[in-house]
Formats: C-alpha cells, structure tokens, sequence
C-alpha cells in the first residue's frame, strides 16, 4: 500500500506586522479598578467576588490596591475582570508597588500561568516593570488572578499597580511533516489576528 501526501499553495500573501508607531496597549492601573459595586476605568476593569471588605480585603491606595492576603490559609488569592476590546497574541507586563510586608505573588490570566512578581523590599518602593508570559485572548472580559506563594506569614501581600497588555503583530509559522524515512513537506504559514 502506497500513501500519498501533497500539499497545494495556491496562493500566499504577506500581512506585515503594526509597526513600533502602530503598537497596541491596554493599561489597567489598579487604582482605577472598580470595587463593590463601583464602575472601573476602563469600564468593567473591576473586583469580582465578594465584597473588597472581605477577606482577604482589597484596599485602595494611592499606587494601586493592597491585598490582603495570607498564604497559609484558604485567603490567599483575589481577582479582576478586565475588557479586552480586541482578540490576539498580548504580551502582558506588570508592576507593583513593593513593601517588607510584600511576599511572591502568582499571577494568572483565565487560569493561565502568566508569571511570578515580588512585592517584597525591605523599604516601600515602586517596583519594576516586569514582562510576564505572553497570552492568546479573545475580546472581551476575562479574569485575572493573584494568588500569594510566599512562605511566611510575615510577608503575605500583594500590591498591584498597572497590568499593560501589548498587542504583538502577526508572525509566521514554520510547519514541517515528515513522511516515514520519505520527502519531508515544508509549508510557511502567515497568521494574523482580525482587527
């Protein structure tokens, strides 16, 4: 028995990728986040579950929100809804202000790891901007999660300042098959994300 594969091109086009001045930002800064009840900036950028007076508490501050948290019992993590007005490829970067009572917080976007931060410093400080995993999102409102996983409870806060999530542009795809010991068929694909 002879198995035969063929691939047809019939035709290809190039869909260049946003320019560094066409670049695509969505900035959440924390202390615009909209808590119990209260409309956030963006609209829908808010708290989700119980109210922010309930452990662990999410308190406003001027760089953001302090969250309460303590990784050694169940009161260990708090989420966000954000708006995302377009779908595609985001690199996602954060910040967070630090203090001696900061710990390692994880950080997921719809149960999806997206990176660690260190809220520690032993003085209280802005923190760095860091860049975390990149991540495929639809449009729309999707939730963002911090979990404490820091190991002492003398350092178990979180203190988010702004998420920014950067559109990447499209980018090709090398796909490779391979026969047995045979031909091997190559194909270069162009993917891009509807605007």
């Amino acid at each position: 028995m002879v198995t035969y594969f063929s691939l047809i091109l019939s035709s290809a086009a190039w869909y260049p990728g946003l320019s560094a001045a066409e670049t695509i930002e969505y900035k959440y800064h924390f202390k615009n986040v909209g808590l119990d009840g209260a409309p956030g900036t963006p609209s829908g950028f808010v708290l989700t579950g119980a109210s922010s007076d309930t452990v662990p508490r999410v308190i406003k501050q001027s760089y953001g929100v302090r969250l309460e948290t303590n990784p050694l019992n169940e009161y260990n993590n708090r989420s966000f809804h954000i708006p995302v007005p377009t779908p595609g490829t985001y690199q996602v970067l954060f910040s967070g202000f630090t203090a001696s009572s900061g710990g390692l917080g994880k950080l997921e976007m719809n149960d999806e790891f997206i990176g660690n931060y260190n809220f520690y410093a032993a003085s209280s400080q802005a923190g760095p901007t860091v860049e975390l995993n990149k991540i495929n999102l639809t449009a729309g409102t999707h939730t963002v999660t911090f979990t404490t996983i820091s190991n002492s409870a003398g350092t178990p806060y979180m203190f988010p300042t702004e998420l920014i999530l950067r559109k990447m542009p499209s980018e090709l795809a090398h796909i490779t098959l391979d026969r047995d010991a045979g031909t091997t068929f190559s194909a270069v694909l162009s993917v891009t994300v509807a605007q």
